[in-house]
């Protein structure tokens, strides 16, 4: 079995989703204490849903630092592989999952290293 089948197997999309839901079920909790405390101490409705709309703009910046970071070390860490199948001009074709038929396409400059296999 490779690891694409082994990352797409049904029980690995249930334990990843253990965190989603997780995160989830604590936002709920907030939004829901922050609701009750909206109640007992006589404060305007509106403040709270202005506070979630902020906080909720202003996480879109550090997420999406990270995002940045990740993208950046895929280089380092590990990136895509697969097997050249069309080469045109700048741009590489490459065979990504051979079960499925996936192929990727990308500019020659991104490529950072060609193995090739070993002769029979």
């Amino acid at each position: 079995m490779n690891y694409l089948q082994i990352s797409n197997l049904p029980i690995m999309w249930v334990l990843c989703s253990f965190t989603v839901i997780i995160a989830a079920l604590q936002a709920l909790l907030f939004i829901r204490t922050a609701n009750k405390a909206t109640k007992e101490c006589n404060i305007n409705p509106e403040i709270p849903k202005q506070a979630f709309r902020i906080g909720l703009v202003s996480a879109i910046g550090p997420a999406l630092g990270v995002f940045i970071v990740m993208v950046g070390l895929m280089s380092a860490i590990g990136g895509l592989i697969g097997k050249v199948v069309e080469r045109d001009g700048d741009t590489v074709k490459l065979l990504v999952d051979e079960a499925n038929g996936t192929t990727a396409t990308f500019v020659i400059y991104a490529i950072q290293q060609i193995i090739k296999p070993a002769e029979e």
